[in-house]
C-alpha cells in the first residue's frame, strides 16, 4: 500500500500538471476521480493497519486497483489524448 500511495501521488500530480498546462476542460472532474481513488487506497490501508491481511482481502485490493486503473485509463485518460489531438 505504501508503494501504491507513493506511485499514485507522483503519477496523479504529474498528470494533473500536464492537464493544467494544456488547459484541459475536464481537469476538475479528472482530479476528483484521482482523489476518490487515493481516498479508497487510504481507506484500504487503514482497515489493514497493524493487522493481518487475508488472501481474500488481498485479492479484493488487487482486483479493485486493476479494475479502477483499467477503466480510468480507457475511459478518462483517453479523453485527454483526444483533447490533445484536437489541439494539433
Amino acid at each position: 500500500m505504501q508503494f501504491l500511495k507513493k506511485y499514485v501521488t507522483t503519477h496523479f500530480a504529474h498528470e494533473e500538471k500536464i492537464q493544467l498546462e494544456l488547459n484541459y476542460p475536464g481537469y476538475e472532474k479528472h482530479k476528483m476521480l484521482h482523489q476518490e481513488f487515493y481516498n479508497k487506497v487510504l481507506e484500504m490501508e487503514q482497515s489493514h493497519q497493524g493487522g493481518f491481511t487475508t488472501d481474500r482481502e488481498l485479492i479484493y485490493i488487487s482486483l479493485y486497483v486493476r479494475d479502477w486503473l483499467y477503466h480510468h485509463i480507457l475511459l478518462e485518460d483517453v479523453q485527454i489524448g483526444a483533447y490533445v489531438n484536437t489541439r494539433r
